[in-house]
């Protein structure tokens, strides 16, 4: 905006000249025309070469102004970059750090879990194994009552049969006896 101002300041500047030498034009006519003396026609050239050295002048400072406020603008401009790139570089280490913290959070959960797991894993195979040893001891106990039944069935039938024969015997003692 201060340019387009610089600008119509510079432009002004110009259109004055430009009405300071049209000005001159209509002086010079109006001393050749009056018939004016040369002193005078004298006292207005320098009068009018004052005024454009000061219109000069003034171009020249207004110049000098617009090219002071473009390097100002550019220092604000590297200024505000600089202040993007120390701010991104912020935003980029700030989230870098959170990032390895999140991940490093991560990890750890991960450890936990898997420990967790493994433990659980070994717990659960310890149980399987009590388990597996419980039905193997259950079946063993079976299989040594089935045995023992068997055998006690065996010995019932021996016994029953020693029973009778003894029964017998006994019967026939009696009757050996009695005759």
């Amino acid at each position: 905006m201060k340019k387009t101002n610089n600008d119509r300041e510079i432009e002004s500047a110009k259109l004055e000249c430009t009405r300071l030498n049209s000005i001159i034009k209509e002086k010079d006519e109006r001393i050749n025309q009056l018939g004016i003396v040369e002193k005078e026609k004298d006292e207005f050239k320098v009068e009018i070469s004052q005024a454009k050295d000061y219109a000069e002048k003034e171009v020249h400072s207004l110049k000098q102004e617009m090219e002071m406020t473009r390097a100002r603008h550019e220092i604000d401009i590297k200024c505000v970059e600089a202040k993007f790139r120390e701010d991104h570089y912020i935003l980029q280490n700030d989230f870098h750090k959170e990032r390895c913290q999140f991940e490093a959070k991560l990890r750890e959960e991960r450890i936990r879990l898997e420990s967790e797991y493994r433990e659980e894993r070994t717990h659960r195979s310890r149980l399987e194994d009590e388990c597996r040893d419980e039905i193997s001891k259950r079946f063993r106990i079976e299989i040594e009552l089935r045995s023992s039944e068997q055998k006690i069935e065996e010995l019932s039938k021996t016994n029953d049969k020693n029973n009778i024969r003894s029964t017998e015997l006994s019967n026939a003692t009696d009757i050996n006896f009695v005759t």
